[in-house]
């Protein structure tokens, strides 16, 4: 059996110090980093739409806006806030198949502003527009901030409910 000598314990109370010592300061540095987080405004938490200019709230899609609900004749929607998405998925549905209506977004770059069609580049005619006697979805890539639903009435005799969903695609 081996003793310990003078030697090995003295050994062992100098690292015991030093991990003493480096706990000591760990506990400092974390004291600091705690200080600056508080200071700073900044916090450890998971991303949160709340807290963070990464809004993780529209990396999915974002809620669902009735812009018309069983209307019988042309009307034009109140404005929808499209903010921090950049394409809408439109959902239109009419009570009959023979009737036809035309469904078109339009849009504003800020809230209250002047809307207008959105127009496709190659042919200068809206792109956000369909003509149809049949129910559906349809999607719009590059929306602007705000956007407002027309619906127009071709035929006369039907109903069309429309719902519009932002999202990121």
């Amino acid at each position: 059996m081996n003793l310990a000598t003078e030697d090995t314990l003295d050994g062992l109370a100098t690292d015991i110090t030093t991990v003493k010592a480096d706990i000591a300061l760990m506990k400092a540095d974390l004291a600091d980093v705690e200080t600056l987080l508080q200071t700073t405004g900044i916090t450890l938490l998971p991303l949160d739409s709340s807290l963070d200019s990464i809004d993780v709230d529209k990396m999915s899609k974002g809620p669902i806006t009735t812009a018309h609900d069983a209307i019988t004749e042309t009307a034009t929607s109140a404005e929808i806030d499209c903010r921090g998405y950049n394409s809408l998925l439109v959902h239109f549905v009419s009570d009959a198949s023979n009737k036809t209506w035309t469904i078109s977004v339009q849009g504003a770059m800020g809230s209250g502003l002047t809307f207008v069609p959105l127009l496709d580049k190659a042919t200068g005619l809206a792109a956000s527009e369909i003509t149809t006697d049949i129910s559906g979805y349809f999607t719009i890539s590059n929306i602007p901030d705000y956007v407002k639903i027309v619906a127009t009435e071709v035929d006369d005799g039907a109903t069309v409910t429309v719902k519009v969903q932002p999202f990121n695609g």
